[in-house]
């Protein structure tokens, strides 16, 4: 007799005396091992072509969560390349419900822990940034184009045998792309998103759990073949400003005064260009300056942005990523 499919019953009786065994169904770990493939269709190789613009923007020294899209991603890649260029430099960003988002992208681009701070004491509506290096705040050529073929991957996931896995996620390049709880999936990947770096190998890892609780893992990988055009830009002899934003005005001159104590000259020339949106902030700005007497020792002075000025386009181009905040952003050069 069978109870419930998993205790049998039996029962025997021999002249007065009458035997009844029970037997219990037990789970056994599957003494076969749980293996996971990942597959994309055959695809060994992700051709890209990038179109830069030469010395086409400024660096901001701030990121608006309301606009923060692909163009902010890139300077904060550029960024991250220039801190670990230098291991002992830092950056500081300001307090923001973006922080955490822009201090991981700079960590998995190679930026240290140590390199990048958020201090919690300054709170901002935007992410304010001041590092202790010129150079960090350096101008930047722009990806103006970024084609990929194929524009889209399919990811196909399952194990063998199938139904044992519990729980799954799935990766590319150490980033998390998607997780669930059963497999057979499919994810597409969307190459044209991404921008790769020449030395990368695209990387997917699916890492899962199996029903016995064991840990198992797959990769799968494809090569980048990459090549890159430079368009004719303007050519930037002069030092290239930086952009900064000044609504919060006393915050500005707060964030100004920790940048300037990091340069080890003391004897710089701060040149505030005023554009065709900046005036009414420049001048208010300009006159909190030069009345404050921690920065007598700098000379603050006003340059109108001229159309015939060697990085005029450039500081345009830059300004237009931030179209609502425009009126704000000041151009300071460090001379």
């Amino acid at each position: 007799m069978i109870l419930h499919d998993s205790i049998a019953v039996i029962s025997r009786k021999e002249k007065n005396q009458t035997d009844i065994h029970w037997f219990k169904k037990r789970n056994v770990s599957s003494k076969i091992p749980v293996k996971l493939y990942v597959t994309t269709e055959n695809i060994t190789e992700l051709s890209q072509k990038l179109k830069l613009v030469k010395n086409a923007v400024a660096f901001r020294t701030c990121i608006f969560p309301s606009s923060f899209k692909q163009h902010d991603e890139f300077m904060l890649t550029v960024l991250a390349e220039r801190l670990h260029k230098w291991p002992t430099s830092t950056i500081t960003l300001s307090n923001n419900t973006l922080a955490k988002t822009v201090q991981s992208l700079l960590l998995s681009k190679r930026a240290n822990p140590k390199q990048v701070i958020i201090d919690s004491q300054i709170t901002d509506d935007h992410i304010a940034m001041w590092g202790d290096k010129e150079e960090l705040f350096d101008h930047f050529d722009l990806i103006k184009e970024n084609i990929c073929h194929p524009s889209s991957i399919t990811i196909t996931m399952n194990s063998i045998p199938e139904g044992v896995i519990s729980s799954w996620k799935l990766s590319v390049n150490g980033d998390s792309l998607t997780s669930n709880s059963k497999l057979p999936s499919t994810y597409t990947f969307e190459t044209f998103r991404h921008i790769f770096n020449i030395e990368d190998t695209l990387s997917f890892r699916i890492d899962a759990l199996d029903s016995n609780g064991n840990n198992v893992s797959e990769i799968s990988t494809i090569g980048i073949q990459s090549t890159a055009e430079n368009e004719s830009g303007v050519n930037v002899i002069s030092p290239m400003p930086s952009i900064w934003y000044a609504k919060e005005q006393h915050t500005f001159v707060r964030f100004i005064k920790k940048y300037l104590s990091t340069l080890t000259s003391k004897q710089h020339r701060i040149e505030l260009y005023q554009t065709d949106y900046n005036e009414s902030a420049m001048k208010s700005i300009l006159d909190l300056l030069l009345s404050d007497k921690e920065l007598s020792q700098w000379e603050f002075t006003s340059l109108k942005l001229e159309e015939t000025s060697a990085f005029a386009e450039t500081i345009k181009m830059s300004l237009s990523h931030a179209k609502d905040h425009r009126s704000f952003l000041i151009p300071i050069t460090v001379k």
